[in-house]
C-alpha cells in the first residue's frame, strides 16, 4: 500500500504533482527497497531519460522492474514501460500524453496510458487534470491479482508569496471491480532562506473504496488521515542540499472507527558534483490499519547525469567525455513584456539550461525566495518599476546571484550606477542570440573557474555627475559598458576615433565616474601644438632640448 501511495505522490503513472514546465534533460538510474511490517519486501529498480526535442517538447522514457517477496514465501516480478510527451502549448498552458505497457509475471501484459493538462489562469494558481490508467502493484498479493485501475484527477496548486495550498481529488475504477475514491489538501508555509528554509503545514487525506476485496492493496471503506508537518532544508552550498520532514498526527482506518496516532519520518540528501546529481533518501512510517499499526521502512538511491543537448545524449550513451563539466546553470528572466520572455525561455531552454520566467518584481521576489539561481536577466524598466531599484533587492536575497541588466533605453548614468549595484553585464535590445548565449557562457565559465563562488563585484566610485552622452543603439551600449568598466579604475586610456565622434564626451563621463571626479579635468587640443611643444608639455618641464 505504502509503496503505490510514494508512486501516486511522485508524480509518476497518474500522480498528483505535475509540472507547469518541461523538466530539463537527463539520464536517471534508481532504486529502491521497502520493508513493512506484514512482511513484504520489494525491490524497486527505474531508468528514465528526460530530453527536449525542441522548445517547450519535451519527452521522457520510462523503465522500471519490481522484485516482490509476499509474507507466504510468494514472488512476483513486474516492469513497466512508459513514454510521454509534454508539450508546452503556451507559457501558462502545458499538455502531457503517454503510454505503455505493464509486464507481470506469467507474461501477462496490460496497456497503461496517462494525459493531462495544467493551465495557469493567473499569476500562483495552476488548475490541471487527468486521465489515466496505471497497475495497482503495492505488494506481491496484489501483483498475482494483476490488477489496474483506470479514472479521472483533478488538482489545483496556489503559491501565495511563500505559502503552498494543494487540492487533489480522483476516482478510479478498478480492474476487480472496485471503486476508489481519493480526496486531499495540503497547505504550508516558508521561512527562511534559500540556504535555510524552514516549512509547516498540514495535509488531510481521506480514501473510500466501494468494496473490501482484500486483494493485497489497501481498500478501506473511509479512511481519514489528519498530519502536521514540520521540515528543515539546508543548502550550505552548490554542491549538497538535505532535507528533514515529519509529519504526524491522528488516523481513523475506516468509518466509525477512533482516530489512533500515526506519523511518518523522511530524510532527504543531494550531492551535485558537475554534471552529476547523487540522491539518498531514507523515510519511516508507522500508519493505521484495522488490524494495527502499519510500520514500513524505505529506503532510495538515484545518481542522474545532466546533459545540455541530444548531441551530449550521445555522447552519454557511447561513454564519451563531455564538452561540459558543470551542471547547467539555473537562470531566472524578468521582463513584463511576455514575448520577450518567451522568447529567452525559449533559447535557452534550446541549450540545455533552466529557464524560469516572471513577468515583474514580485513575482520574481518570490521565486528567489524559494528557489536559487545563478544567473538574473532584469530589464531596467519594467512598467512603473526600476529594474535598478529591484537589482539591491536580488542582490540582498541572492548575493551569489549574477545580474545582467537588459534595456533599449540606456546612459551613461543608468549603467554605471547598475554597476555599482552589483550587475555584471549589459544586453541591448533588441536582444540577439549570439550575444546572449555569448554572454551567458561567458559568465558560466566564470564560475566554473572559480568554484562556484560569486563573481566579486568591481570597486566603483562614489561621485555620479552627469553627461551629456545620449544613445540607445547596440554600439553605444558598447560604449557605455567600457565606461562604466574603466572608470573606477587607475588605468591610463586611449580613446581613439575621427575627429567629431565624441572622443572628449567620453575622456569627460570617465573622468565624472572615476575616483578623481571632485577634481578639475583639463581637456588639451593637441592639435593646436607642435610636436616639439607637445613632447614638452607631457614628458618634462622646461625646454625641449631635442
Amino acid at each position: 500500500m505504502q509503496e503505490y501511495k510514494d508512486r501516486i505522490e511522485s508524480g509518476r503513472l497518474g500522480g498528483e504533482e505535475r509540472e507547469l514546465v518541461p523538466a530539463r534533460n537527463l539520464v536517471e538510474m534508481e532504486t529502491g527497497y521497502v520493508n513493512d511490517s506484514s512482511k513484504n519486501h520489494s525491490w524497486r529498480s527505474l531508468q528514465r531519460i528526460d530530453f527536449g526535442i525542441r522548445p517547450g517538447l519535451t519527452n521522457r522514457l520510462l523503465f522500471e522492474q519490481q522484485f516482490q517477496h509476499g509474507f507466504d514465501d510468494s514472488f512476483e516480478a513486474v516492469e513497466t514501460f512508459n513514454e510521454e510527451l509534454r508539450w508546452r502549448l503556451r507559457e501558462s498552458l502545458l499538455f502531457s500524453a503517454g503510454g505503455g505497457a505493464v509486464w507481470f509475471d506469467n507474461a501477462d501484459v496490460h496497456a497503461i496510458y496517462d494525459t493531462s493538462l495544467a493551465f495557469q489562469p493567473m499569476r500562483h494558481l495552476v488548475l490541471g487534470a487527468a486521465f489515466s490508467r496505471v497497475p495497482i502493484i503495492p505488494d506481491a498479493e496484489a501483483s498475482e491479482h494483476r490488477l489496474t485501475a483506470q479514472g479521472w484527477e483533478v488538482f489545483s496548486i496556489w503559491t501565495p508569496a511563500r505559502w503552498q495550498i494543494n487540492v487533489h481529488g480522483s476516482r478510479q475504477h478498478y480492474s476487480d471491480g472496485n471503486i476508489g475514491s481519493r480526496q486531499s489538501a495540503e497547505v504550508s508555509r516558508e521561512l527562511g532562506t534559500p540556504r535555510l528554509t524552514f516549512e509547516l503545514g498540514y495535509r488531510y487525506q481521506h480514501y473510500g473504496f466501494d468494496q473490501e476485496l482484500a486483494h493485497g492493496y489497501f481498500s478501506p471503506n473511509s479512511y481519514q488521515s489528519h498530519l502536521a508537518m514540520a521540515s528543515v532544508r539546508f543548502r550550505p552550498g552548490r554542491k549538497y542540499r538535505g532535507e528533514f520532514l515529519v509529519r504526524s498526527g491522528l488516523e481513523s482506518p475506516a468509518a466509525g472507527s477512533d482516530f489512533r496516532a500515526a506519523w511518518e519520518i523522511h530524510a532527504r540528501n543531494e550531492v551535485l558534483l558537475g554534471n552529476w546529481t547523487l540522491d539518498l533518501d531514507y523515510s519511516k512510517y508507522h500508519l493505521v490499519q484495522e488490524t494495527g499499526a502499519f510500520r514500513a521502512d524505505a529506503g532510495r538511491f538515484a545518481f542522474t547525469y545532466h546533459f545540455s543537448s541530444r548531441r551530449s545524449l550521445v555522447c552519454y550513451v557511447l561513454m564519451r567525455a563531455s564538452s561540459r563539466r558543470v551542471m547547467p546553470i539555473e537562470i531566472l528572466v524578468v521582463d513584463d513584456d511576455k514575448a520577450t520572455r518567451q522568447w529567452l525561455c525559449s533559447v535557452l531552454d534550446a541549450e540545455g539550461y533552466v529557464c524560469h520566467a516572471a513577468r515583474n518584481t514580485q513575482e520574481a521576489e518570490d521565486f528567489l525566495r524559494r528557489s536559487e539561481v545563478q544567473l538574473a536577466l532584469l530589464d531596467i524598466y519594467l512598467g512603473e518599476v526600476n529594474g535598478v531599484e529591484f537589482l539591491k533587492r536580488i542582490k540582498t536575497i541572492q548575493p551569489d546571484c549574477d545580474c545582467v541588466m537588459m534595456t533599449a533605453h540606456a546612459s551613461v548614468e543608468t549603467m554605471a550606477q547598475s554597476v555599482k549595484d552589483g550587475a555584471v553585464e549589459y544586453l541591448g535590445k533588441p536582444l540577439r542570440i549570439d550575444d546572449l548565449l555569448g554572454l551567458v557562457r561567458r559568465l558560466e565559465k566564470r564560475r566554473q573557474s572559480r568554484n562556484g563562488h560569486a563573481v566579486a563585484g568591481e570597486p566603483e566610485p562614489e561621485g555620479f555627475a552627469g553627461t551629456a552622452i545620449i544613445g540607445r543603439s547596440p554600439k553605444m551600449l558598447e560604449v557605455y559598458r567600457s565606461i562604466a568598466r574603466v572608470a573606477p579604475t587607475d588605468a591610463t586610456v586611449l580613446i581613439v576615433g575621427p575627429s567629431g565622434s565624441g572622443k572628449e564626451r567620453v575622456a569627460s563621463a570617465i573622468h565624472a565616474h572615476s575616483k578623481r571626479a571632485s577634481k578639475p579635468m583639463t581637456a588639451i587640443n593637441c592639435g593646436a601644438l607642435d610636436s616639439r611643444s607637445n613632447c614638452c608639455e607631457f614628458c618634462r618641464k622646461g625646454r625641449y632640448e631635442g
